[in-house]
């Protein structure tokens, strides 16, 4: 899929809570990181106002997951996951993520 150039590991919850479960250990996505517009460069270099992650149609989010990106992991925010329709099909779908702490 065109723009999917990062791989992410799904964990969802585990028996204790903690996200412990690989569901999909290599989903192709984008992480996209949002900049707040109105910052200066030098204050946007270290300010993201939001992240969002997209991956192909055929993968249906769990609804509480979290992903590793690049050694970075992200919980994935209730009921964000959306699909993005083309003409007429999914083509991507998305969600909002949030560092995960």
């Amino acid at each position: 899929m065109i723009g999917l150039d990062q791989t992410a590991a799904v964990y969802t919850p585990g028996s204790d809570g903690d996200f412990t479960v690989l569901s999909k250990p290599a989903l192709p996505c984008r992480l996209i990181l949002v900049r707040s517009p109105n910052s200066t460069a030098s204050e946007r270099a270290d300010e993201v106002s939001g992240a969002f992650v997209l991956w192909g149609p055929d993968y249906i989010m769990p609804a509480v997951a979290q992903l590793l990106i690049e050694n970075t992991r992200y919980n994935v925010e209730p009921n964000t996951a959306a699909a993005i329709r083309g003409l007429s099909a999914v083509v991507y779908r998305r969600a909002k993520v949030e560092a995960a702490l």
